[in-house]
């Protein structure tokens, strides 16, 4: 999600590079007056045992195949090397009573009539989401249509990684048709590949839009057949609470896995050396950051209140106002200065990048909400798009001052105000010296290293991906890498540091943990996915980065125990809702809370918390997990 600017490629791509207006917030209207209203029947046709769901719909061809495949063969762009894109920007849904003691937990689920099938994470106690997940599908031989259907459940399994239909409630997002019959809440359409169609993209679902040609903003190369679309259950006036009308927004398009008449190089080529090649990078002459400054807050209220102020990109926490985990205290009615500020490298693959804001308090007896919106009377969270083809933000940004008394209406929720800064910055610029200080004891230390910024961007162009059920949790253990000469060489160093203080192997154990835990660490109390963050971070990102949050300290201080020759265990804790993740390292002379694996004693190393030595007793700083004994171990 990197910012980037238009610029020409004549050497590199025949197609010429152009501005294409993509605002994800857009409004699409719908005609519910059309005469016209395309009916076809849908009907659940296949169970599948080994997916455990309902997998597709049957459309009646009407006798028409052979012709069909004929003409799929008559195309000029054969769909048999091309993928069909789903991008989801956004959805909303209503506290109506799904979840008695607490919001919705939904999540998504796309499917085709090939029997293919993707879903997202569950989103824990939200609701609304923006940002930008892809989904592909990889066409067959003479396609010249695929269906397709999109549900969107309230989950209430304890898993937040990968949601079952079996303990999920499907919610409304079919405008069309009401009922409390599946067909009536999930969508269901046939997606047009066909180039001539007339502009229709979509049958089998009433929308206004029609296809549209346009390009690739980071590779210049066309997409066909686009159709941006979105959906409200509300539309179907049901006004039955039971039905959960929710709304999402999704965007559509084809492209050929490989356009022909492309320079040799189009597809290797690497201008700024971020380690994303330039047809998937939206800005090939930097790699983009940005770093986000909290200037001043306040509330429009004649009483003091504890407040958490806590700043999402695309939906993961990245931080908490403070960065204690504490609330903030802040007096009524006046503006408090903090000018605190965070660094964040912008993933260059995607089209934009959605910073939100959110204000709340939390507390035994009840939890509140503070209006920084001041655009939506039904919105308390700022939202703000980065869009990277351009490098600007979306006009909501306004100097970077938000006050939700500005909104039209009189919601019932207190206003607060927020003066901040989002400046551009790319990461190279960076350098690669990094100065690190912590204390032990009583004693202050501090330590500068060079990292290799070609390692990094190595690293960081692999696969952070955990999305896979059957790479969860057991990836995490991957982040770890012990045999890198930049871990060596680190570990040497604050070895040999330890080594001249004179500190016993469990001191010096405790010495490595104390610089760990001084690298900032990015608090989660708002996140969502239990707590442990979709993109979890190897250890020489987060040294280069400077932050991380509970696998990445986790990764780093397991690396540079096992680099040292100390066995090391990865720990993992999952709740219903949050969850942790910190290390076990067996060492001599270590006592205190300890977890049994493979007849070895790993005993506890907190790695986000400055204090707690190697041994400390878990149990009170995490009060909605178990941590008498952890849900999963991995030896790293």
């Amino acid at each position: 999600m990197d910012l980037e600017k238009p610029k020409d490629r004549d050497n590199q791509s025949p197609y010429a590079r152009k501005e294409f207006s993509y605002t994800p917030l857009q409004t699409i209207p719908k005609n519910k007056e059309s005469p016209n209203k395309v009916h076809i029947l849908i009907t659940l046709a296949v169970i599948s045992t080994l997916l455990g769901t309902s997998l597709w719909f049957y459309k009646n061809y009407e006798g028409a195949e052979d012709e069909e495949k004929s003409t799929a063969e008559g195309n000029e762009l054969m769909t048999s090397d091309a993928t069909v894109h789903i991008q989801l920007n956004s959805w909303r849904t209503q506290d109506l009573g799904q979840d008695a003691l607490s919001f919705p937990d939904p999540w998504l689920r796309i499917y085709t009539d090939s029997g293919e099938y993707r879903n997202t994470k569950v989103w824990k106690d939200s609701l609304e989401w923006y940002g930008d997940i892809e989904f592909e599908f990889d066409l067959q031989e003479y396609n010249d249509s695929l269906g397709i259907a999109i549900e969107l459940y309230d989950s209430d399994d304890q898993s937040s990684q990968n949601p079952r239909v079996s303990n999920s409630t499907l919610m409304d997002i079919n405008p069309n048709l009401s009922g409390s019959t599946s067909e009536s809440k999930r969508i269901g359409f046939w997606y047009n590949l066909s180039m001539e169609n007339n502009g229709v993209c979509v049958t089998a679902f009433e929308i206004e839009d029609s296809c549209q040609e346009s390009v690739s903003l980071s590779s210049g190369l066309p997409r066909y057949n686009l159709v941006e679309i979105e959906v409200d259950g509300k539309d179907d006036n049901n006004n039955n609470a039971n039905q959960f009308d929710s709304y999402i927004r999704f965007v559509i398009w084809w492209e050929l896995k490989k356009e022909p008449n492309l320079s040799d190089d189009f597809y290797t080529l690497d201008s700024d050396g971020d380690g994303v090649k330039n047809y998937l990078d939206y800005n090939d002459e930097m790699d983009i950051g940005i770093n986000v400054i909290l200037d001043e807050f306040g509330i429009v209220s004649n009483y003091d209140e504890y407040i958490n102020l806590e700043v999402f990109i695309n939906g993961d926490s990245r931080y908490l106002l403070g960065q204690t985990g504490d609330s903030i205290h802040i007096q009524g009615g006046q503006m408090q200065s903090f000018d605190e500020s965070f660094f964040f490298d912008i993933d260059d693959t995607m089209e934009y990048t959605i910073i939100q804001f959110v204000a709340y308090s939390s507390g035994w007896l009840f939890n509140s909400n503070f209006d920084l919106n001041g655009d939506l009377d039904n919105s308390n969270i700022l939202t703000l798009y980065f869009y990277s083809n351009t490098g600007e933000l979306s006009e909501n940004y306004k100097e970077g001052y938000a006050d939700g008394s500005t909104d039209v209406g009189a919601d019932a929720v207190t206003d607060a105000m927020l003066q901040y800064t989002v400046v551009i910055t790319d990461t190279a610029t960076l350098g690669d010296l990094r100065s690190f200080e912590w204390n032990y004891g009583l004693k202050n230390y501090q330590y500068e290293m060079y990292i290799d910024s070609d390692i990094y961007y190595e690293f960081k162009s692999l696969d952070h991906d955990l999305s896979d059920e059957y790479d969860w949790p057991d990836g995490y253990a991957r982040f770890t890498t012990p045999d890198e000469q930049y871990v060596i060489n680190l570990a040497n160093d604050l070895n040999s540091i330890a080594v001249s203080e004179g500190f016993t192997d469990l001191e010096t154990a405790n010495f490595i943990l104390s610089f760990v835990q001084t690298i900032d660490y990015k608090v989660d109390n708002y996140t969502n996915y239990q707590g442990i963050q979709e993109y979890p971070k190897y250890p020489i990102e987060m040294l280069w980065d400077g932050q991380g949050d509970c696998e990445d300290s986790s990764a780093l201080y397991a690396s540079l125990m096992e680099a040292l020759g100390y066995d090391a265990v990865l720990l993992l804790f999952l709740g219903d809702i949050e969850g942790h993740a910190a290390i076990g390292v067996s060492v001599p002379g270590a006592t205190g809370k300890s977890y049994r694996y493979s007849g070895m004693d790993y005993y506890y190393a907190e790695t986000t918390d400055t204090g707690p030595s190697i041994g400390n007793d878990p149990t009170y700083n995490f009060p909605g997990l178990d941590m008498s004994q952890s849900s999963y171990i991995y030896n790293v």
